[in-house]
């Protein structure tokens, strides 16, 4: 997808608010398994699929605030370590700059591709200055 098309970015979600229309949890049973299992599975993912970027959006979780920002913490900081070749997050202050917006598009139910390119102008004109993310849902059956 990407050789066809160079200027898409595409990037992976971790976490999401539901599943299924189950929330969606971070629930660790330890802090150093889940962040041992996050950084294998994003890293192996960023590879695989030559994704540009990760967006850490855990809604709802099961464990102390400490808990969560100990386990959110550490993955960002292995992967920002990880020089293998994969780029799931910014590696300086510097990168983080930039202005984005993910509109969640897939709160619209069923629209088709007019519809979908109107929402985007709109949204692209009221957050003028700033780079839309057109976050949508894909399932498979």
């Amino acid at each position: 997808m990407k050789q066809k098309h160079p200027n898409v970015k595409f990037a992976v979600i971790l976490g999401g608010d539901s599943v299924a229309g189950c929330y969606a949890y971070l629930a660790p049973k330890s802090t150093k398994s889940w962040v041992t299992n996050a950084v294998s599975s994003i890293t192996r993912m960023v590879r695989e699929f030559d994704l540009d970027g990760v967006d850490i959006d855990y809604e709802h979780f099961k464990a102390s605030p400490v808990v969560f920002a100990e386990c959110i913490g550490q993955l960002i900081t292995l992967l920002k370590k990880d020089k293998s070749g994969s780029r799931p997050v910014p590696s300086s202050l510097e990168e983080v700059r930039a202005s984005y917006v993910n509109f969640q598009f897939y709160a619209y139910d069923r629209i088709g591709v007019p519809q979908f390119v109107g929402h985007f102008n709109q949204q692209a004109h009221n957050y003028n200055g700033g780079h839309t993310l057109a976050s949508f849902l894909v399932q498979t059956f």
